[in-house]
């Protein structure tokens, strides 16, 4: 494993807290890893029925890894969707008042991992919901993202990443990361650049490879499903 620690403070008194503090573990033999699953062939859904006002909605499916360079784009198209000044927040609550709450994310990890929309709607309103965001998932896949909405995201995720960085806990985490997965302690530093190498092309070519209607899986609470 890999210790980051940053601040001002002395490496000796710090190295030796460490090694006491982590001598009070006991090894443990952890099993091995299971295999990473495999995408879905086809579309999945899944309701869970409740007693609840809300039907909360999400809609997602499998991308990629850490390791892929691809994950900026994803990491982009959520960007685009999310946020006050996101496709989703505009369409689905400012203009139709169709949400409550709603979001998206890419999250990878060693294992391939997923993107995903989140809506929280009235549960009379569900069905319309699940047709939206099918909508606006197939129209990254139809259309390009505009150079206005590409730079936006940008900046967005450039901005939250600086952000993130003014705290030291946050930095000790993200080398501490890069070296344990083999990417280097300085890893997040080129995150800025990454993103910003991204073009309107490579968010169409990303969309097309995971976010095909074939690949979604859809999960709701709260709501029955149509029909």
């Amino acid at each position: 494993f890999c210790i980051s620690v940053i601040g001002n403070l002395d490496l000796d008194v710090a190295a030796d807290r460490l090694t006491e503090a982590l001598a009070q573990f006991a090894t443990v033999e952890l099993p091995p890893p299971r295999g990473p699953d495999s995408p879905p062939k086809e579309a999945r859904e899944q309701y869970l029925p409740a007693d609840k006002e809300q039907a909360h909605i999400v809609l997602g499916a499998m991308t990629t890894t850490l390791y892929d360079p691809e994950r900026y784009a994803l990491e982009l198209l959520a960007a685009v969707l999310s946020g006050q000044g996101g496709r989703l927040f505009i369409d689905l609550r400012d203009r139709r008042a169709l949400a409550y709450s709603l979001s998206a994310a890419n999250v990878e990890g060693l294992d391939p991992g997923y993107f995903y929309t989140y809506l929280a709607c009235a549960k009379d309103k569900s069905a319309l919901a699940i047709t939206e965001l099918h909508a606006h998932l197939d129209r990254l896949l139809d259309e390009p993202v505009s150079q206005v909405e590409l730079e936006r995201a940008q900046r967005y995720l450039i901005g939250s990443h600086a952000i993130d960085l003014q705290r030291l806990g946050a930095r000790a985490m993200l080398m501490a990361l890069g070296e344990t997965y083999g990417q280097g302690y300085d890893d997040y530093t080129q995150y800025p650049k990454r993103v910003s190498a991204v073009t309107r092309l490579d968010l169409k070519n990303a969309a097309e490879r995971y976010l095909a209607p074939h690949q979604r899986v859809l999960a709701v609470v709260g709501a029955q499903p149509c029909g």
